[in-house]
């Protein structure tokens, strides 16, 4: 008999395909600029990725505008790659690459299915994702996931991020449930796997980039597709 009554989400990486929209985005701007040609499209991906994570945690804790992260994050490209670039390009820089972002969103492969599978188990489903509830809302209804969801626990809602157990404390109280009845499934270890822990949730490690796990504790999801193998995975069942 199926003993879980929850399962909690990740959203960018896990159920919203994030790093299709960032290759989209930053390898259009590659093209139209030879200034950014000077470095492979792996390593500027690898250099926004730096850029973002760090401006991310600014713009959470209030301290960077969003709009201000972004035109910041181009201006960083730019030099990385040992290019000037001016101010007013690197505004129209900023939201041309948030226009093709945008432009270019999905959900994770199997994303649908497998939401549509726990919910047929009976199960409730919740993200818990440290971002900003506008931007978070947006994706989920692009990509259709919102019809399958039943709390949407953001950082900005609440004043705490991930790792930080509370933010997974606020999900499980949202939908009825205690830490021993769901499940916490997500692509960081260090914020997903080890908050869940940390909150008493058991953790599902989603490594679809098949990194190497700290450790063998935690049990791990390749995909989300088939529905049926991935939820049975989650559930146990």
């Amino acid at each position: 008999m199926n003993t879980v009554r929850a399962v909690l989400f990740d959203l960018d990486e896990t159920l919203f395909d994030h790093s299709h929209c960032v290759a989209q985005a930053v390898g259009q701007l590659r093209r139209d600029h030879a200034g950014l040609q000077s470095r492979p499209l792996d390593e500027i991906l690898a250099e926004h990725r730096r850029l973002l994570e760090i401006m991310h945690l600014e713009v959470l804790a209030g301290r960077l505008h969003p709009d201000q992260a972004r035109i910041d994050r181009m201006r960083g490209l730019f030099s990385y790659c040992g290019a000037g670039i001016s101010g007013e390009l690197a505004m129209e820089s900023a939201a041309l690459h948030r226009e093709r972002y945008r432009a270019a969103q999905r959900a994770v492969p199997g994303a649908h299915e497998l939401l549509a599978e726990l919910r047929r188990h009976g199960v409730k489903i919740g993200i818990v994702t440290n971002n900003l509830l506008d931007e978070q809302k947006g994706k989920l209804a692009v990509c259709n996931l919102d019809s399958h969801i039943d709390a949407l626990v953001t950082s900005e809602q609440y004043g705490c991020t991930k790792p930080d157990p509370e933010l997974f404390r606020i999900a499980l109280r949202r939908l009825g449930c205690e830490a021993g009845d769901a499940v916490m499934v997500g692509d960081s270890w260090e914020v997903d796997i080890l908050g869940a822990q940390n909150a008493g949730i058991r953790p599902v490690w989603f490594n679809r980039f098949e990194l190497a796990p700290p450790d063998d504790s935690t049990e791990q999801l390749k995909a989300l597709e088939p529905a049926a193998a991935a939820a049975r995975v989650i559930l146990k069942i």
